[in-house]
């Protein structure tokens, strides 16, 4: 009976290994093989390493929407770490090499987890995760974007139910303290609507777009001359949608055409019959979301 050491470093992890004992197999009074039995002490850095683990803090636990967050990580008994995988709610956000993250994508009851390996043999997964984020987040609402053409009005419809806001830029407002401003503008742009309640600011935006002028004739002659016989609305092809009606000095409807452009533009008749010269009314709707909608007068010569 007696004990032996066997030395083996750098082992292969997940690998079955064996001690084999041999020895003569025939001799005097051997008539069946010899039975043995081994207490296995196994030691060294594989089995004794100390348990890795990492921590998580951040800078806030309750939070203004958008507001930053920073979460920092502590490793401890954790060599060969080297990058930290971040997520929120489950999802990878980033990969870094620093141990600590800032980001804004922070919802109410969202959590921040980080994951890194320890040790480059047997290699372990070490996680931490924050406590569920309170975020405090109010009404606020600039609208939706807004096409108008040309140099015609309109208004803003801002919503919130903060009591302190304020729109920017000022210039082309007719004030930029009330939610429902109106905008005179000649060339496209984007305001911002902010406002603060509970100690917390928030920001939404709405573009106001300045497409190209449409013109409007006020004249036409479908006299047979092959000069202005049609009444031609310069740059309505932009607009496939729009719905074009002409209306009689009574209030009668004479016209109808959607999707109006040259090929289709009134020739002054109706139901193909030529209508007397005279004023007539107009309505154009582009019917495109928050689009201007236009009415007027256009006389026909004969």
């Amino acid at each position: 009976m007696g004990s032996f050491i066997l030395s083996a470093p750098a082992l292969a992890p997940s690998s079955i290994y064996y001690v084999v004992v041999s020895g003569d197999q025939s001799g005097s009074g051997i008539t069946i093989p010899a039975v043995c039995a081994f207490d296995v002490e196994v030691t060294g850095l594989g089995i004794e390493r100390p348990v890795p683990s990492i921590s998580l803090t951040t800078s806030a636990t309750i939070i203004c929407k958008d507001d930053p967050v920073t979460a920092n990580c502590q490793t401890i008994n954790c060599p060969g770490s080297g990058l930290y995988d971040w997520y929120v709610d489950g999802n990878l956000i980033a990969t870094t090499t620093d141990t600590f993250f800032i980001t804004t994508n922070i919802s109410d009851g969202s959590i921040i987890t980080v994951a890194t390996d320890c040790y480059t043999l047997c290699t372990e997964i070490v996680d931490a995760s924050s406590g569920a984020f309170d975020v405090y987040e109010f009404l606020l609402d600039a609208g939706s974007d807004i096409i108008i053409v040309g140099d015609n009005s309109v208004q803003l419809n801002g919503t919130t139910s903060a009591v302190s806001y304020l729109w920017s830029p000022a210039f082309g407002l007719s004030d930029a303290t009330i939610l429902n401003p109106f905008v005179n503008i000649t060339e496209t742009t984007t305001f911002s609507l902010t406002a603060t309640e509970n100690g917390c600011t928030q920001t939404d935006q709405v573009t106001v777009i300045v497409d190209d002028v449409l013109f409007f004739p006020t004249t036409f002659s479908p006299n047979g001359d092959d000069i202005n016989e049609k009444w031609i609305i310069d740059g309505i092809e932009k607009y496939p949608n729009c719905l074009v009606r002409i209306f009689n000095r009574w209030g009668q409807e004479v016209y109808q055409s959607t999707n109006y452009n040259e090929s289709k533009a009134w020739d002054g008749t109706s139901n193909d019959k030529p209508l007397a010269e005279g004023v007539y009314l107009y309505t154009v709707d582009l019917n495109e979301e928050n689009a201007s909608f236009y009415k007027g007068s256009i006389t026909v010569i004969r």
